[in-house]
């Protein structure tokens, strides 16, 4: 590792009324927060991808009806060491999946939809 270059580990993105938070500290360790609601643990689900790294957590389940998840690819940068921030650009994908008690069979059209947020902010 470069002397001058330091890796990033928190992540502040948002985009229209989103805001959302990205620690990744030591090991394995995280916290995503969302909209004011905090995650960290075991709800958290971590893919590496060949897009990065994808946090994903459950925000809502509804039985009968929907399960939302919040998925944020959360992109690898380092700072220069005389900065204290760069900015960092990525994106959030809510996935509903909808749900019957007759299972994805009973669902007429589209079983899961997704809406996707461009995010921007910076990390450090």
């Amino acid at each position: 590792m470069n002397d001058g270059i330091v890796k990033v580990t928190e992540y502040h993105l948002s985009a229209d009324d989103t805001r959302i938070v990205f620690h990744h500290k030591e090991g394995d360790e995280m916290t995503l927060e969302y909209n004011g609601m905090v995650f960290r643990g075991r709800p958290l689900y971590r893919e590496d991808t060949a897009l990065g790294l994808i946090v994903s957590v459950q925000l809502e389940n509804t039985p009968d009806l929907q399960t939302v998840f919040l998925s944020v690819a959360v992109p690898e940068a380092n700072r220069p060491s005389n900065m204290k921030s760069v900015s960092v650009s990525s994106f959030a994908v809510f996935t509903t999946n909808r749900t019957t008690i007759a299972g994805p069979d009973g669902i007429s059209g589209q079983v899961r939809d997704y809406k996707v947020l461009s995010l921007s902010g910076n990390a450090w």
